[in-house]
């Protein structure tokens, strides 16, 4: 019997985001701490692995001026080479806007910019870089160690409280349906919300 996977509550996901970007306190956003915030808020709204989202480039999300509706995942960055398309979220449409004016808007060169490199843009962050950072998070702000692919198990979750198993099976790239099924199962999340739901009846 599968696993249920470790989600996120919306709570926690916030705290978590906040502390990434804003690691020392309010205003304390650095270009490192909004990198690694827009690592995680693409994994949280888009369900990426972190091996695909660090090997992101900016031509794949910003195009003539404007953002891309959808990203295209290309075979050659996915997981066993299946592309897929992914609608972006009205919020993470909002952060790259901000992202261009923060950092591709006066080099033209940026089009072809890993967006989460390093001191160098030709070279991107490490996966093992973005477990550092998770973790650190989910222990100053919620107690316990995150990795990154709670936020896509938490993406997941999500969706399939709002839409059909075939779609979400789609926007994760999974081959099987299988691969999909484990997250039809309920969570801890959803068992209270059953609980505080008889005191509405």
């Amino acid at each position: 019997m599968s696993k249920t996977p470790t989600v996120l509550t919306l709570d926690e996901t916030k705290r978590i985001l906040n502390a990434i970007r804003y690691p020392k306190g309010p205003r304390s956003q650095t270009w490192t701490s909004y990198r690694n915030y827009m690592v995680t808020l693409f994994m949280l709204d888009t369900g990426l692995r972190v091996s695909e989202v660090i090997q992101l480039k900016r031509f794949m999300v910003w195009q003539n001026g404007v953002v891309v509706a959808a990203l295209s995942v290309p075979p050659e960055i996915a997981k066993l080479h299946r592309s897929r398309v992914i609608p972006l979220s009205a919020r993470l449409k909002e952060e790259i806007v901000f992202m261009n004016e923060y950092q591709w808007l006066n080099s033209p060169e940026s089009s072809t910019w890993y967006i989460f490199h390093t001191g160098r843009t030709t070279h991107h962050i490490t996966a093992r870089r973005v477990q550092q950072i998770t973790c650190r998070a989910g222990l100053a702000t919620i107690g316990r160690r995150i990795w990154p692919h709670v936020f896509r198990h938490t993406f997941a979750s999500r969706l399939m409280r709002v839409t059909n198993i075939r779609i979400v099976q789609e926007l994760l790239g999974h081959k099987n349906l299988t691969s999909t099924q484990v997250y039809t199962h309920p969570n801890s999340q959803d068992l209270l919300n059953a609980i505080n739901g008889m005191e509405k009846t």
